[in-house]
């Protein structure tokens, strides 16, 4: 949502940076309560939506063609061949398409595995995927590296 958004007239760098922010730390407070997978049991329904916000731009950023679209295609193709596994085809897709090898492996344990140290393993995915996370001296997060 985010790269569609700064393609609109208008949209600063720091609005941007500010929804990734906030998606950052709900991701964050999400996580800390358990597994993104479980998190429509618990009514942490949000979580989806500011977790995704990450690992796409992460997707996004360990692509090493940066093009979101041709990773979504290529995905799309995929699961049509075989539907069975969506995440798994996720998974797959990106490293078909030359994603460091831990990109997938740390989307796939903060969606699916409870965490005792959410943020650090969401800052390890920012910084392997090449997001390249900028943090204040509080350790707050000031921006991200996103490709256009």
């Amino acid at each position: 949502a985010n790269s569609a958004i700064r393609a609109l007239p208008g949209v600063t760098d720091d609005f941007v940076q500010a929804e990734y922010r906030s998606a950052f730390e709900q991701c964050i407070e999400a996580l800390e309560q358990g597994s993104l997978a479980n998190a429509h049991l618990d009514g942490r329904f949000p979580a989806h939506y500011s977790c995704g916000q990450i690992f796409t731009a992460a997707t996004d950023a360990a692509l090493t063609n940066h093009d979101l679209y041709a990773f979504w295609k290529d995905y799309s193709a995929r699961l049509e061949y075989d539907p069975s596994t969506p995440s798994g085809t996720y998974f797959q897709t990106l490293e078909a398409l030359g994603a460091d090898a831990d990109v997938p492996t740390l989307i796939r344990a903060l969606a699916y595995q409870d965490q005792d140290d959410p943020r650090a393993l969401l800052v390890q995915l920012m910084t392997v995927s090449g997001l390249e996370p900028v943090f204040d001296g509080d350790g707050q997060l000031v921006s991200l590296n996103v490709p256009l």
